[in-house]
């Protein structure tokens, strides 16, 4: 399209006008022996077959210039697809165009390939996809078949140590500095229960953009992991229970998988009154304090909260004068028990983070809107982002078309008035129920959901209750990294954000993340906090898709009669048809 707009495009133009010029004058030449048409079989048929050629190159004109005027009014593409197989997730995206390096992909599979013939055409979109975002990314197609590419595969194989015989090797940078990963072909999938891919399986889960992506964010950040420590010990969420029971507040080690597959290392801490002494279990690391490789810790669901504990976590977070040694912190809880609604153990911990400027609420929030859920009704609300920080947090603008449905949700509310002046944090509402769903907060932690309903007294004091304003579930805060007060009031001080407290700590349960179709994304939820704490805007969104994949598994005699049968009925159907029209003809 270049050359129409360069210095030589009137060359163009001029041929296009001589070339509509001479067809105008042959037209307007030959309309002048129109009289003499149905004498003269040869002007006829000059005639005819000029009306014919005029009548296409005009068609052919009009399509074009409807194409062009359709392709300027209307660019954006659009993917029609059920498992949106030519468009990319926003985080894959703002992976993709986060890479500061040039980048070089080996696609080393036969079109065949040992994962069947879907594979090849999967990634070869995937890789389109990713080229149509960042047109540096170079991609190269070696097949392990052909003579001809035999070589180059095992001098890569050689020189970059990978022993697969399929698969993406993936290079980031410039010589002499090369870091590369290699993404094996049975890595692109994955069952439905999560294993590997096994022959013989007829439904697989294509995770080919997952995996590239991790690849890529795992170079762009130099190779270097994450390290996030989930307390425990203390009534937490297990990170090592992997169960998906009916309980949903007791493992999280499906999280912990997930996190341990985009390169984080996670690890548990069981905080200790003395250095030295022995975990609470096995895999769990025993300290007074926050290890000094941590990039955040998570508290998620915790029962109890000692001092001894309290004291680590607030020399973490507040790490001194050095901006660059405090923490960062995500607290995930949930609504007090009802069994004990004036339980004390919690408060400390409750009170610490009042001094981040985070209220947190002693209710639970129901709803009277039926949600399309199997869990209590009333205690399972419909969760969004707060759309006055859409334009000024990035977790607010990725999920603001993503709403979420958790359950058993307290209040959390970031405390705006009588905050004082040496305060650094400035904490807003993230996450919040709407009023449209009549939601209300329930102090009487005694009374169950199921009551309200039940009761007609209690029902009729609910039009009472129902809040008509927005109710704050989740707050983010951000610290001011100047220790001057004129500064932050001026705006004039940098903010970084530390502190994430959300009041649910059930979706990030075995049993939401391995059902979380109906919920939303929770898992993306988390790690775009993590992403949100880093301040990387690629970790922040949802996640990279996977597409199920059927594999029709036949006999080599089921694929000849696949074949030939089509063949067949094609055949038959030809001579029918001309069998008929000769019929017709005779008569």
């Amino acid at each position: 399209m270049k050359i129409w707009h360069s210095r030589d495009g009137w060359r163009i133009w001029v041929c296009l006008v001589v070339l509509l010029s001479g067809l105008g004058a042959m037209f307007a030449s030959l309309q002048a022996g129109r009289s003499e048409e149905r004498s003269n079989p040869l002007l006829r048929r000059m005639l005819y077959g000029f009306n014919a050629v005029l009548g296409g190159i005009l068609l052919l004109a009009i399509l074009i210039f409807v194409n062009i005027l359709a392709g300027l009014k209307l660019s954006a593409a659009s993917d029609w697809t059920t498992q949106s197989l030519y468009s990319l997730s926003s985080t894959s995206e703002h992976i993709l165009e986060g890479l500061s390096k040039p980048t070089k992909i080996y696609v080393i599979m036969a079109q065949g390939g040992q994962m069947g013939g879907e594979t090849f055409p999967r990634v070869q979109a995937l890789l389109e996809n990713a080229r149509s975002v960042n047109d540096r990314i170079e991609v190269e197609y070696l097949s392990p078949d052909l003579p001809a590419d035999r070589d180059r595969v095992n001098q890569l194989r050689e020189r970059y140590q990978f022993s697969d015989r399929e698969g993406l090797l993936v290079l980031y940078g410039t010589e002499p500095r090369v870091d590369h990963q290699f993404i094996s072909a049975a890595a692109l999938y994955t069952s439905p229960g999560g294993g590997s891919f096994m022959r013989g399986q007829d439904r697989q889960i294509f995770q080919g953009e997952s995996q590239l992506m991790t690849a890529l964010k795992f170079l762009e950040e130099g190779k270097e992991k994450p390290v996030i420590y989930f307390t425990q010990g203390n009534g937490e969420m297990d990170i090592n229970d992997a169960n998906s029971g009916d309980a949903p507040d007791v493992g999280a080690g499906v999280l912990k998988q997930r996190l341990e597959g985009d390169n984080y290392v996670v690890k548990g801490l069981a905080f200790s009154p003395v250095e030295g002494a022995k975990p609470p279990h096995p895999g769990l690391i025993s300290s007074t304090k926050v290890p000094d490789d941590a990039t955040f810790v998570a508290v998620v669901r915790p029962q109890r909260m000692p001092k001894y504990a309290l004291d680590a976590l607030d020399k973490y977070m507040k790490g001194g004068k050095d901006a660059s040694r405090r923490g960062r912190l995500v607290v995930l809880l949930n609504p007090p028990s009802a069994s004990q609604p004036d339980e004390t153990e919690l408060a400390e911990f409750e009170k610490w983070l009042a001094g981040f400027n985070v209220q947190v609420g002693q209710d639970r929030v129901l709803c009277l809107r039926r949600m399309p859920f199997l869990v209590d009704p009333l205690k399972v609300i419909r969760v969004t982002t707060n759309p006055e920080l859409t334009g000024r947090n990035p977790i607010a603008a990725a999920f603001a078309n993503h709403p979420f449905l958790f359950d058993d949700v307290r209040t959390v509310d970031p405390v705006t008035t009588g905050i004082s002046p040496d305060s650094r944090y400035q904490g807003q509402t993230l996450l919040q129920a709407n009023p449209e769903d009549k939601i209300w907060a329930e102090t009487n932690l005694r009374l169950s959901a199921r009551q309200f309903l039940e009761d007609e007294n209690l029902l009729t004091e609910l039009p009472k209750k129902i809040s008509a304003t927005p109710l704050s579930l989740g707050v983010v805060v951000m610290e001011s990294t100047s220790t001057d007060p004129h500064a932050r009031m001026m705006g004039q001080a940098e903010d970084k954000p530390c502190l994430a407290v959300y009041g649910n700590a059930n979706f990030v349960g075995n049993m939401f993340l391995t059902n979380e179709g109906p919920i939303g994304h929770p898992y993306d939820l988390f790690a775009s906090t993590l992403g949100w704490l880093r301040e990387r805007q690629p970790d922040i969104g949802i996640q990279p898709k996977k597409q199920d994949v059927y594999f029709l598994n036949t006999a080599n005699r089921s694929h000849l009669r696949m074949a030939l049968v089509p063949l067949f009925y094609m055949v038959v159907c030809i001579l029918g048809l001309g069998t008929g029209i000769w019929v017709v003809r005779r008569r």
